[in-house]
């Protein structure tokens, strides 16, 4: 457009511009002993009560100054679930995948539209930037 656009925003029209000073930086921290020792204790602290545990029996593995072996006697493990023992195969195989056709595109032309394409006005920005002197 040949116009100029000579308008204000109520924001441009009563913006008062102010004096920014820097901020002083802050006086330097120097941390220092209290005056009194902390003597206190928690209640935690004052409330446990320290339990003897039983021995356990403790692995060692081998090369670490140990047999290898646990302190108690290992136990055979049975891996046997019961769904291990109990299934019962049918003989019921995957079916083979049916063979896939070629791809072979349709021979119509697809001329469709919608409406935003039919309804679409593009615009020049940069010319519209330009016409009301917005630098780019």
């Amino acid at each position: 457009s040949p116009l100029r656009f000579e308008a204000e925003t109520t924001n441009q029209a009563h913006f008062k511009a102010h004096e920014v000073q820097r901020a002083a930086p802050p006086a330097a921290h120097r941390p220092h002993a209290p005056a009194i020792s902390f003597a206190a204790t928690t209640t935690n602290q004052d409330t446990y009560i320290a339990h003897q545990l039983p021995e356990q029996p403790q692995y060692r593995p081998a090369g670490a100054g140990g047999s290898g072996r646990s302190a108690v006697e290992p136990v055979k493990f049975d891996g046997t679930t019961t769904t291990g023992s109990t299934f019962i195969d049918h003989g019921v195989r995957a079916a083979p995948a049916a063979a896939r056709s070629p791809y072979k595109p349709s021979p119509t032309r697809f001329d469709a539209t919608t409406t935003m394409k039919d309804t679409f006005r593009g615009h020049d920005v940069l010319a519209a930037r330009l016409a009301i002197g917005v630098a780019v």
